[in-house]
């Protein structure tokens, strides 16, 4: 199998190996801060660099004393790219979005621009097998942190005890013109 041979230009980690032990497993302990998703992403998107060498072998066989450089910007490749939602935080649990004014929080039948669809998009691209499933609304003329669910028990769950998770609710209006 013919390997790419990278000069190291770019942001990278670079961790040294310290046991035998295949590729994927030495990411999944040495990588902070990432999902499991995230890190075999970018291991298949040619972000891993073993010596000098791209690898996206996950079995790739690893010996003490080899470097492994992780690229931080092809973890983030798959990143939500849209001018209505921001990630703020994320999780396998979670997704923590800023929602712009103009976008609803989920589907109405008159319009196809929501929240839930484009982070099922995203979802998608990044090949995360999930859903966004609403917690909680925001109108579409307001803007503000949003909590999706990925998955229908930890929906249930936050749901179930939602007065009890967030105690602290805070809203700031912003005029305009005279009064």
């Amino acid at each position: 199998m013919k390997r790419r041979v990278i000069s190291q230009k770019g942001d990278y980690d670079t961790y040294v190996v310290e046991k035998d032990q295949p590729l994927l497993e030495f990411l999944f302990e040495k990588v902070q801060g990432q999902s499991r998703s995230k890190i075999k992403a970018t291991l298949q998107g040619h972000g891993v660099l073993v010596g000098k060498t791209c690898v996206t072998q996950f079995d790739y066989p690893l010996k003490p004393g080899m470097r492994v450089s992780v690229s931080k910007t092809k973890r983030n490749q798959n990143v939500l790219r849209s001018r209505y939602v921001k990630i703020v935080y994320e999780d396998q649990y979670i997704v923590v979005v800023d929602k712009a004014v103009g976008i609803l929080s989920m589907a109405a039948c008159h319009s196809s621009l929501n929240v839930k669809a484009v982070l099922d998009d995203y979802f998608h691209k990044s090949k995360q097998h999930c859903q966004a499933h609403v917690v909680h609304r925001l109108d579409r003329d307001t803007s503000g942190l949003m909590i999706y669910a990925k998955d229908m028990q930890t929906e249930q769950a936050l749901e179930r005890d939602w007065h009890g998770i967030v105690y602290d609710r805070r809203y700031v209006a912003l005029l305009s013109g005279r009064m």
